[in-house]
């Protein structure tokens, strides 16, 4: 039972993410209780859940291992490790725009948020499920005990992360990269004293201790882009420039241990979670270059986010006021009358009718996915498509 889950739950979460993900290997491991994928690389919108104007170039997962010992869940902690990460990204301003790309990307993040909100419930419906008979109580108390210990003792160590973003267009005078370096970060649980243990019986709190080793960041300017470069070359810039060599440092590598402190049934007047961080030392350094550089990339950020939803009016890049006047003139009249329209269309009965039978019908089809586990009509299903693709987030 347990397999199946972890199965679900991981190709769930990487499939959002990488592109060639074997779920065939992923699920034979599982069962074997020893998951190694390698080499996995990281899809282009892996970003959008930033909503940031910003596109992964390339971007590998060398290393995923997890391990899980199914013959003594109850006596050894699961085990996972992320090992080599390398991502290079690029900004992605109006002249990449795709109106299509754009809506599909969009749709996409609105369907990992239902999914996860469905996660959710389906979580909560089952801890306040009333359960029929004695040995059903007793199996459903043993599962769920046996999850929290997993989750309380879970072990994680991720090592040498290098992502790196190049902008040469935010400063129209030279190319700059900002990027961030870690080491290593892994997370082990621990006692009330603070030593690793394995906890049979955690109580209310889940205490880890935290450790952290070369993390740094820098900020490039005028330097070269890595796009381009052959896959050896890139990878091996990547993991050569973790600790901070060979880059203008911002933030001078640091190390240092933190304790952290989850309670699992807060009152409302508790705190939920504390942490304390104690380093070696946080040197921060930003000169003039930098931090001009860094003033234009949050100004073209800002700029980029507000002109989104007017970019299918844009003329076509490169096209200048001067070069063609009509179509800057168009563009202005378009986006400011579909704003206009769409506030006074929402204020019309026609809009709330609208609404009303497409929560309806949203309402009809999903009850009937839920009760008929997963099977619906050809009709139903291409409908429930249909909404979800024109409803809002917050409509659903």
């Amino acid at each position: 039972m347990f397999e199946g889950v972890v199965a679900t739950l991981l190709n769930r979460f990487l499939g959002n993410y990488v592109t060639n993900l074997e779920t065939t290997q992923l699920k034979l491991g599982i069962w074997q209780g020893d998951v190694k994928l390698e080499k996995l690389r990281l899809k282009k919108d892996a970003l959008d859940k930033l909503r940031l104007p910003v596109d992964i170039k390339e971007g590998w997962l060398g290393t995923l291992t997890i391990s899980i010992p199914w013959s003594n869940l109850k006596g050894e902690p699961v085990r996972i490790t992320i090992d080599n990460v390398y991502v290079l990204a690029a900004p992605r301003f109006q002249g990449d725009f795709d109106p299509e790309r754009e809506h599909e990307r969009e749709y996409k993040r609105k369907m990992r948020r239902l999914e996860n909100d469905d996660m959710l419930r389906q979580q909560q419906l089952l801890k306040t499920q009333v359960v029929d008979g004695e040995d059903a109580k007793k199996q459903a108390s043993f599962t769920e005990q046996l999850i929290a210990k997993i989750v309380d003792n879970l072990q994680i160590v991720i090592k040498n992360i290098h992502v790196r973003y190049e902008d040469g267009v935010s400063n129209p005078e030279h190319l700059f990269a900002v990027g961030a370096t870690l080491g290593e970060l892994s997370a082990v649980s621990t006692d009330d004293e603070w030593r690793q243990a394995f906890l049979h019986d955690s109580g209310s709190v889940i205490r880890k201790m935290l450790k952290l080793a070369q993390f740094s960041m820098y900020w490039d300017t005028n330097c070269q882009t890595m796009q381009g470069l052959d896959h050896q070359t890139l990878i091996r810039s990547f993991a050569e420039a973790i600790g901070g060599t060979g880059h203008q440092s911002i933030l001078q590598p640091v190390m240092g241990m933190g304790r952290l402190a989850m309670n699992k049934r807060p009152a409302p007047e508790d705190v939920r979670t504390t942490a304390k961080f104690e380093f070696d030392q946080l040197a921060f350094e930003l000169d003039n270059e930098q931090y001009a550089d860094a003033l234009l990339l949050t100004t073209a950020f800002d700029y980029a986010m507000r002109q989104r939803r007017y970019c299918k009016h844009h003329p076509l890049p490169g096209v200048r006021p001067k070069d063609d006047p009509r179509a800057w003139l168009l563009f202005a009249f378009r986006s400011v009358y579909d704003e206009v329209h769409d506030h006074h269309y929402r204020k019309t009965w026609e809009f709330q009718k609208e609404r009303r039978d497409d929560r309806l019908l949203y309402i009809r089809i999903y009850s009937a996915l839920k009760v008929n586990h997963g099977v619906l009509t050809e009709a139903d299903r291409s409908a429930l498509e249909y909404l979800h693709r024109k409803l809002s987030y917050q409509d659903i």
